[in-house]
């Protein structure tokens, strides 16, 4: 990080309110409390779902990369929930996006989400990556 990056700067600062010290500790999240746990998986998925800045959103999907898949599994439908709530096409792609890269085996239920969806755009997320 450097003192110019205002993204990596917060995104520092918010982890530090999280609790967490650094990425490393990322490894361990699943040995949190659930609330805690949940706070970080939910701060993470904002930036790597929700964000349009590049900087927020390569910052949340390289954290999200660094949790255990099985704590990501097990908690993966309370995280993207708030970002499948808004029929946002560009959120579905991103976490389609990231799946294929880092959890491969929750991507075909997301898929099966997209083909299910009443938006076109939603579908052909499913289409073009099914």
């Amino acid at each position: 990080m450097t003192p110019e990056d205002p993204y990596a700067q917060r995104f520092e600062t918010e982890l530090v309110r999280l609790g967490l010290a650094d990425l490393a500790e990322l490894a361990e999240l699943g040995k949190l409390e659930h609330g805690r746990r949940m706070a970080v998986l939910h701060y993470l998925a904002e930036l790597a779902f929700a964000c349009q800045n590049v900087a927020n959103i390569t910052l949340g999907r390289t954290a999200l990369a660094r949790v255990p898949l099985q704590v990501l599994m097990e908690c993966w439908s309370e995280v993207t929930a708030p970002h499948l709530a808004t029929d946002d096409a560009w959120e579905y792609l991103r976490i389609a996006e990231f799946l294929k890269l880092h959890a491969l085996e929750l991507l075909p239920q997301h898929l099966q989400r997209c083909a299910e969806h009443a938006d076109l755009e939603i579908r052909e997320i499913a289409a073009e990556w099914g």
